[in-house]
């Protein structure tokens, strides 16, 4: 076992050198003209072309529906870099009745411009959305009653 671990070290930081992206993180409205830029520098960077993860709910300040989301997202898919385009959610654990599904479900399911959402699980001070308080069990109930 001992004579593997260093090979497959050397397996990892091989893959790693040769299967770099860059990925990022999207709050706010972000130009056609600025994701043609990201993505460029990320080409020349690593070979490969980027991904971006837009923000598409937010808990901070006024929750809801990020108002820049559909615009970020439209200008990265027009953008002439082939992006990988992800969104993410921002969850307040207080929320019991998962009604922010149904706003993004309006907001974004008749014409979804994303490969994917992820949820963005940390610690959160917004007041009433800490998942502290909880127990492990009953996050992870949450999250799949969530998904």
């Amino acid at each position: 076992m001992r004579s593997i671990i260093p090979l497959l070290l050397i397996l990892l930081v091989a893959w790693s050198s040769t299967c770099q992206q860059l990925g990022y993180s999207i709050v706010g409205p972000l130009s056609k003209a600025a994701y043609d830029c990201l993505g460029a520098q990320s080409h020349q960077a690593t070979g490969n072309d980027p991904f971006v993860f837009v923000r598409i709910y937010k808990v901070s300040g006024t929750p809801g529906v990020d108002p820049n989301a559909a615009q970020a997202l439209a200008n990265a898919k027009a953008s002439s870099v082939a992006f990988g385009i992800l969104s993410y959610i921002e969850v307040c654990r207080g929320d019991v009745t998962y009604a922010f599904v149904d706003d993004l479900a309006q907001a974004f399911l008749p014409n979804p411009i994303y490969d994917s959402v992820w949820v963005k699980v940390e610690p959160n001070s917004t007041p009433g959305c800490s998942w502290e308080g909880y127990t492990q069990t009953d996050n992870c109930a949450y999250l799949t009653g969530l998904i």
